[in-house]
């Protein structure tokens, strides 16, 4: 009986391990659909989604990239009319032209013959030594310290001040100035008597309202001169005759008779200003191009390279 019982009871245990070793290898086995999963890792549809990678329409889009007509829209960009303006651009330039070919002396309203002629006539011959006969030129290279002497009015004064003022502004000229204890004075203006004009002159005044004599050296440096001016005429007249004695003590010392509004015009006038022909010709002589001891064909050269 008990044999019987351990039969069976092996039998049992051989069925029972059976079984379980046939239900593990089963459960391995059979789990294929998860393991590989075909469909799910071969998703063939969305790894190859040609339709979306490809999309040939939005990346060539050739209508868009090659606008022709807007990249070129040759209307626009060759608009002649407008950018080259030619009738607006050229006026300004044809115009402008005159006035930057010209020199700061040069005056339209006088010619460079005229110029010539007037500057040869005033500062080349002499009033009263070798009168008609050509000079040289001289002008002063040093400054001009001035003293007033005999019986000025406050106006004289006024106007021999004014005058400095207007003369000091030329280019090239050393200037005029009141003289003092450290200048030594070079030239002297009388307020007297005609009657004193030779004695302060050395030379004889025939009439003359005013008188001017200056000294200069072996280089035509003029560096002493006296003025006088007659103390009984009326205050008009005198400012005349101040300007011109001075400004005949300069270097232009006679006086012209080819123009009549002109400061130094020989006959019977009482203007109250220089003319700008007068202050022109103070201009071109002070000019550091025109030197001392020069004739009147070496100025007429140096001229015409300066007034045009």
């Amino acid at each position: 009986m008990k044999l019987l019982f351990r039969i069976i009871s092996v039998m049992l245990l051989a069925v029972l391990m059976t079984s379980c070793t046939e239900e593990y290898p089963s459960e391995e086995s059979t789990i294929i659909p998860e393991i590989t999963v075909i469909p799910d890792t071969t998703v063939i549809p969305e790894i190859t989604v040609i339709p979306e990678t490809t999309v040939i329409p939005e990346t060539t889009v050739i209508p868009e990239t090659t606008v022709i007509p807007e990249t070129t829209v040759i209307p626009d960009t060759t608009v002649i009319p407008d950018t080259t303006c030619i009738p607006e651009t050229t006026v300004p330039i044809e115009t402008t032209i005159p006035e930057e070919t010209h020199s700061n002396l040069y005056d339209p309203d006088l010619s460079l013959e005229d110029a010539i002629r007037f500057f040869s006539e005033v500062c080349l011959d002499a009033e009263y030594v070798n009168s008609g006969d050509p000079s040289l030129l001289q002008k002063w290279n040093i400054p001009i310290y001035y003293s007033i002497a005999g019986t000025p009015t406050e106006k004289d004064k006024e106007v021999i001040e004014e005058t400095a003022r207007t003369l000091n502004s030329i280019e090239g000229f050393p200037g005029m100035y009141p003289s003092s204890d450290i200048n030594p004075i070079n030239m002297q203006i009388y307020f007297c008597p005609e009657s004193d004009f030779a004695p302060l002159t050395g030379y004889q005044s025939n009439g003359n309202d005013g008188f001017v004599t200056f000294w200069y050296n072996g280089f035509n440096e003029i560096y002493s001169s006296v003025i006088c001016v007659r103390n009984d005429i009326d205050q008009e007249l005198r400012n005349s005759v101040i300007m011109e004695e001075i400004y005949n003590g300069l270097g232009p010392i006679q006086d012209t008779k080819l123009r009549e509004d002109s400061i130094i015009f020989s006959g019977f006038s009482a203007p109250q200003a220089m003319t700008n022909t007068d202050l022109l010709i103070l201009r071109l002589l002070y000019h550091p191009a025109l030197v001392c001891g020069m004739n009147a064909e070496e100025c007429a050269r140096i001229i015409s390279q300066l007034y045009y």
